[in-house]
């Protein structure tokens, strides 16, 4: 439910809003203060607040006038335009039915049945009289014949039972069809990792060509610290590195000293700024005293799988003008159930988190604005949503394994009252469309669009 500014609803519709409401009603039902119609939405209001809002059709230009429609299980708003006419389902506030051509329209009881009932005439010639469930035949005398009625209603109710399965089987193809497309983009990501690690490249490594030996003995790129983390089925080995001179084409190299053949994922990363905010960023390239991470992505199995108590990786950060020296990083069930190195340090410990997410998960840049409210509300509504500040200029987070959102951030920079551009980073795209779903749920203003990020 959206709920966004007050009007006084005993008066006139205050001048900001008049430009807008295209036609309004006072106390349609019980409970409800006032309806009104702008070019694009249908707006129910109790308290001075605005409750409920459903958009209208673009082809639905204009509302000329709103009226009631009750039936015997539930009740319509029925809004009139110029050769149109729209149903409103009353308790569920959803368009239930739409008409076209409609050369006029009237509700009244036509046939002395104490109920009014809704009477169109199109113009293709034909008529309708319904009561927003069920249509009336214009040709059957009235009452209809008992006998009649009971197989009307049974071949009605198979009838409504082979639709309900049809939309079940439909709802499901459509949701096998997004896990399929969920699981390319994922595949996708997750394969993008690096040659596969074999015991020959181990010399590679440990003994480097002499040049590039030689430049790591000036000590062209200086580790400064190591972190390991466990994510899930995945262990995340991170260094931090400096230069004093600017770097191009940096790589990580890594090896495991024990026989062995694993997948692995590398990413080399800086943290951005951009306004008040602070982003994580691949790269090759690093300037002199700027602090750069090399993350590797290994998964559990090395450890769990090995026929050696410990596993050891070597790792050496490399780029055109020389290499790093070659820092071990060892590797044991322990450091499945405990964490070994784990930061103690809120802050180095989020840095460590929000890199395993960028480097194993996916993001996405997108755009939210809305036209009719602001924004001000936005970091309530992450809060309410499961997501808390984070360190520094790294907007939300959600790190608790328990949470629908776990492994998910948001990290935005406000453009102006009304707009943001913000950045979604999640474990997988599932988790992502979640919190776009959930933001679109909140109390953000009704009209708040997410969109897609075009530079």
């Amino acid at each position: 439910m959206n709920e966004y500014g007050r009007i006084n609803v005993e008066g006139d519709i205050p001048t900001e809003f008049q430009d807008k409401v295209k036609c309004k009603l006072s106390a349609p039902w019980p409970g409800v203060d006032l309806v009104l119609a702008t070019h694009q939405h249908f707006i129910e209001m109790k308290n001075n607040l605005i409750s409920r809002t459903v958009k209208l059709p673009e082809e639905f230009d204009c509302v000329e006038k709103i009226n009631i429609l009750p039936s015997e299980t539930d009740w319509f708003y029925v809004l009139f335009a110029t050769e149109k006419l729209i149903l409103v389902n009353g308790p569920s506030f959803k368009i239930f039915k739409a008409f076209d051509n409609v050369e006029s329209a009237e509700i009244k009881d036509f046939i002395d049945v104490g109920k009014p009932l809704l009477f169109l005439e199109l113009s293709t010639g034909e008529s309708v009289l319904t009561d927003g469930l069920q249509n009336y035949d214009l040709k059957q005398a009235w009452p209809p014949d008992e006998a009649n009625q009971a197989v009307n209603n049974t071949i009605a109710k198979r009838l409504k039972l082979t639709s309900d399965h049809v939309k079940t089987e439909e709802q499901k193809l459509l949701s096998l069809k997004r896990f399929v497309d969920e699981s390319y983009r994922c595949l996708a990501h997750k394969y993008n990792h690096n040659p596969t690690i074999q015991e020959s490249s181990f010399q590679g490594v440990i003994n480097p060509l002499n040049d590039c030996y030689e430049k790591s003995k000036s000590n062209v790129i200086q580790i400064k610290e190591k972190h390991v983390d466990v994510w899930q089925d995945r262990i995340v080995c991170i260094l931090s590195f400096q230069s004093r001179i600017a770097l191009d084409n940096l790589t990580l190299q890594s090896v495991c000293e024990e026989p062995s053949t694993v997948t692995t994922k590398s990413v080399v990363a800086v943290f951005r700024e951009d306004g008040q905010s602070l982003y994580p960023e691949a790269t090759d390239h690093l300037e002199p005293e700027e602090t750069g991470f090399a993350i590797l992505i290994v998964p559990t199995s090395l450890v769990t799988l090995a026929t050696s108590e410990t596993v050891h990786i070597n790792m050496s950060v490399k780029a055109s003008q020389g290499c790093s020296t070659v820092d071990s990083i060892e590797l044991s069930t322990q450091t499945l159930a405990s964490k070994l190195d784990k930061p103690q340090n809120p802050s180095t410990k989020f840095l460590v988190d929000i890199l395993a997410v960028f480097s194993m998960g996916v993001q996405e840049v997108v755009k939210i604005s809305s036209d009719l409210g602001n924004l001000a509300e936005f970091e309530k509504v992450l809060e309410e949503c499961g997501l808390e500040k984070s360190v520094n200029r790294f907007g939300y987070h959600c790190w608790k394994k328990e949470h629908m959102l776990f492994g998910s951030a948001i990290i935005y920079k406000r453009k102006s009252p009304q707009e943001l551009s913000a950045r979604l980073y999640a474990l997988n795209y599932s988790t992502l469309g979640l919190v776009v779903k959930l933001l679109q749920k909140s109390k953000l203003p009704c009209d708040t669009k997410i969109s897609l990020f075009k530079s």
